[in-house]
């Protein structure tokens, strides 16, 4: 963490800020500069700086923000989804067709028996296709001997799959069959995947105090891997309208939060007072304006940026006044 804070302090610094980077309207670098000058202003970026900040804004627009409940669960597979196919016969594997990670179709061929039976000529037996799928796991290669019963292969079709959240029970009651949610893992970087609540559990785990919700999930690249990490978000109800932002344009903690407004090259940073948020939006009670401009990405590296500086003159009385007054 501390190396990469120290890498985007260097990055702003080598972004050309100071002077080609952003402007310094009236301030001498010559060794007889004034030393009593106090930073103020905005931080003001050349279009280089931007683009190598990968800067990207949004607007603060009015609307009726989600009311989420937020659970942590796991990708399961959807019961009857993964079959396994078995040899009937005794005898050997004489040919494979599909190997692990290929796609048969449901009647295509898997793999050829050749049975016990002594004979000029065998008796040879087909293995088929029961379902569209994806060969999962393959436990036998050309040669081996079979058995009656003996698993040959394992097909899955994960095109659709369960995100199974663990709902707290003192949230359960919120949650209803047919509700809509959002989910995002971690690892694919948060893409959000929309479902719908299928099944809701009848038991409270004793240790954990939560409830088992299955939410169907489409997967049609499979990017959704079987025991992955997944986030979800339920909508329960929609509040009244009200000014909103992306949560990524908020930086800072408890009382101290602000955000980056962007006006042309200028960026202002702007203390803001927050209320209700859900997974994409959270609320701004004071600091914002609809329309308002703010910073949704590289907006933590722009703190470390300096800011415009202002002369400012010291009065007869030891406080401080801009230059000219």
């Amino acid at each position: 963490m501390v190396i990469n804070r120290l890498y985007w302090i260097a990055l702003v610094a080598c972004l050309g800020l100071a002077q080609k980077g952003y402007s310094h309207e009236g301030h001498n670098h010559d060794e007889g500069a004034p030393q009593d000058v106090a930073i103020t202003g905005p931080v003001t970026l050349s279009a280089t700086a931007k683009k190598n900040l990968e800067l990207e804004t949004a607007e603060a627009t009015v609307r009726a923000i989600e009311k989420t409940i937020k659970a942590s669960g796991t990708v399961q597979a959807i019961p009857g989804s993964r079959e396994n196919v078995s040899s009937k016969i005794s005898g050997k594997v004489s040919d494979i067709r599909f190997t692990l990670g290929q796609y048969p179709k449901r009647g295509q061929v898997l793999m050829t028996l050749e049975s016990r039976q002594l004979s000029e000529n065998p008796i040879k037996v087909n293995v088929i296709a029961p379902r569209n799928g994806k060969v999962v796991k393959l436990n036998v290669i050309q040669g081996d001997a079979i058995e009656p019963g003996t698993s040959l292969l394992e097909l899955a079709d994960y095109a659709e799959v369960y995100a199974v959240a663990k709902v707290f029970e003192s949230q359960i009651g919120s949650v209803a069959k047919g509700m809509s949610a959002r989910v995002y893992s971690p690892a694919l970087k948060n893409k959000e995947l929309d479902s719908k609540v299928e099944i809701i559990g009848s038991e409270v785990n004793p240790q954990s105090r939560t409830v088992e919700v299955w939410l169907r999930v489409k997967n049609s690249e499979e990017r959704l891997k079987i025991n992955m990490t997944v986030n979800i978000y339920f909508l329960a109800n929609r509040e009244e309208e009200t000014i909103t932002i992306p949560r990524s344009a908020v930086l800072g903690n408890g009382g101290d939060k602000f955000v980056f407004v962007e006006e042309g090259n200028n960026y202002t940073r702007t203390s803001v007072v927050t209320g209700i948020e859900n997974d994409k939006w959270i609320e701004i009670v004071e600091g914002l304006a609809p329309g308002d401009i703010v910073v949704t990405r590289g907006n933590y590296q722009l703190q470390f940026a300096k800011p415009t500086i202002t002369p400012q003159k010291t009065s007869d009385n030891g406080a401080s006044k801009p230059a000219g007054k």
